[in-house]
């Protein structure tokens, strides 16, 4: 008696099999229908089919694919296959294929006689596959095991996985621990490509775990490496050390090291498909923020609302340091403006703020008018970063070679940098030619050529657009207008009220009603 198994077929047409099969219970038994290719290659090497009748085309596996990874493992049945239209397959599969049906239009003779001729192919073939051992058995359990993590497999297929004891925790709280290679390298790593090598890493990190109690290890949307991890009642793990000897592990057999999503407690067998999801969302975060592992409550601690408030005054702190060229400063201005975009984890955040940098670093960039070569190379090119980290890394790499410009350059322009600097720590006093010429020890009218020579700007625009963002910082407060004109060195409110208008394209009082219902200014 040949044993039969259906895979991925409509209801209707799977009754229609049963019923022919039935009437012929002397020569062939039905041992297994599965609702999909996954769940079948399961099943396959479960029951040991002599044939298996399915579609050629399907989802996730098509038929050319699991027949040859069938083929890879020493270990592949005798398949009929139902195709409206020429089947393409290689020829590889081919051999394995004795009978090709119309998948729309057969009748119950067509399917009888290609069963016959499949039978007469597996009789040929001398042992049956239910004799052969299968290769890479812990791929084959790592596959099972992925059914149900994806939601794939039936309820019946999880009980005869704990029936046989396939399983170990099938019905045992687990930790569940996703792994995937970091940025750029997330999606380079297929490890059902390489199926031999898959077996070693399963079985060996098997054994690195083992102190830790049961634990199942399976390949979760081709990129992942999921690891089951059985609860020990009374005691945690130590993720930093056992997460480190698992990258440390694969280091030596040169594979990438990974970052690692993690439960916040261990789940139980139902919760494992819906916990693998959210891990996957969770994965989000690591634009804002990368240690060895993420949890849910970790990425929970660290999220901060961030009000526009405070994106203005650390983007308005940059710019002052930009301004002045001072390397303590910006670095300052660098690492807080990091940090509250690390913890605001939005990318609406990261987005504005980003733009806003960017758009501070080529105004001063357009001041020095540097030469083509070095225009291009000073220049900041967006593109996709991976991280936050990845772009305040890029963007301080572009303001140290601003600053190497910067020092190159004449004598002059440090004379410039310094009347500079006194202006933003002098911006409520009157900032006279006179003055300032005093503080370069030049004549009048020879320093207002070299300022605007320098900056690209006159002295008196300058000094106008330093006092309207200090007006800006103070209107977040309860500061009047008139006390506020005084303090960035204004004597005449309605002049000071103009010169914002100029620059801001509000009136002071409508900046500060923007401010208090919210909007971006």
């Amino acid at each position: 008696m040949k044993q039969i198994l259906t895979i991925a077929f409509q209801a209707s047409l799977s009754q229609r099999i049963r019923r022919c099969l039935e009437k012929h219970a002397d020569r062939y038994a039905l041992c297994g229908t599965a609702e999909n290719s996954v769940t079948g290659m399961s099943l396959i090497e479960a029951t040991c089919p002599d044939i298996v009748i399915m579609p050629a085309k399907m989802l996730f596996w098509n038929a050319e694919n699991l027949i040859n990874h069938l083929i890879s493992r020493g270990f592949c049945p005798c398949f009929l296959l139902f195709c409206d239209g020429p089947l393409v397959i290689g020829e590889a599969a081919k051999v394995k294929v004795a009978e090709v049906l119309p998948e729309t239009s057969w009748t119950e003779e067509q399917l009888l006689e290609a069963l016959h001729r499949a039978e007469e192919r597996t009789n040929k073939g001398g042992l049956s596959s239910r004799e052969v051992r299968p290769a890479n058995s812990a791929v084959q359990h790592s596959l099972e095991v992925m059914e149900l993590l994806m939601g794939l497999a039936p309820l019946q297929t999880q009980e005869a996985q704990q029936k046989y004891g396939r399983l170990r925790v099938g019905r045992r709280s687990c930790w569940l621990i996703l792994g995937a290679a970091a940025p750029p390298f997330s999606g380079d790593c297929d490890y059902l490509s390489d199926l031999t090598g898959l077996e070693e890493l399963i079985q060996s990190l098997t054994i690195l775990l083992r102190p830790l109690g049961a634990c199942e290890i399976c390949v979760y949307r081709e990129t992942n490496l999921c690891i089951l991890l059985e609860e020990q009642p009374g005691s945690v793990p130590d993720w930093n050390l056992w997460l480190g000897r698992i990258n440390l592990h694969l280091e030596t057999i040169r594979m990438r090291p990974l970052c690692f999503e993690l439960s916040d407690e261990p789940l139980p067998l139902e919760r494992w498909q819906s916990g693998c999801r959210e891990l996957l969302r969770l994965r989000e975060s690591r634009f804002f923020l990368s240690p060895l592992y993420l949890q849910p409550k970790t990425r929970e601690a660290r999220k901060q609302f961030v009000s526009y408030e405070q994106i203005h005054s650390h983007l308005s702190s940059l710019s002052q340091a930009l301004q002045s060229c001072n390397s303590p400063s910006i670095r300052c201005a660098l690492a807080e403006l990091e940090e509250m975009v690390c913890s605001s984890m939005s990318r609406d955040v990261y987005s504005f703020v980003s733009s806003q940098m960017v758009l501070q670093y080529s105004n001063l960039c357009y001041s020095l008018q540097p030469d083509p070569q070095a225009q291009l190379e000073l220049s900041f090119q967006f593109r996709q970063f991976v991280s936050v980290a990845d772009f305040f890394a890029a963007y301080r790499q572009k303001i140290a070679l601003l600053l190497e410009r910067l020092s190159q350059g004449s004598a002059s322009s440090a004379v410039v940098a310094k009347v500079c600097q006194y202006i933003q720590q002098h911006l409520s006093e009157d900032l006279s030619l006179e003055l300032l010429a005093g503080q370069a020890y030049l004549s009048p009218s020879y320093f207002s050529r070299l300022f605007k020579k320098e900056m690209y700007v006159p002295l008196s625009t300058y000094i106008n657009q330093l006092r309207v963002q200090k007006a800006q910082q103070l209107l977040r407060t309860s500061c009047g207008v008139t006390e506020l004109a005084a303090l960035v060195g204004f004597d005449n409110p309605k002049y000071f009220s103009q010169v914002f208008k100029k620059y801001t394209g509000k009136t002071p009082q409508d900046y500060r009603k923007s401010l208090q219902e919210g909007e971006q200014p």
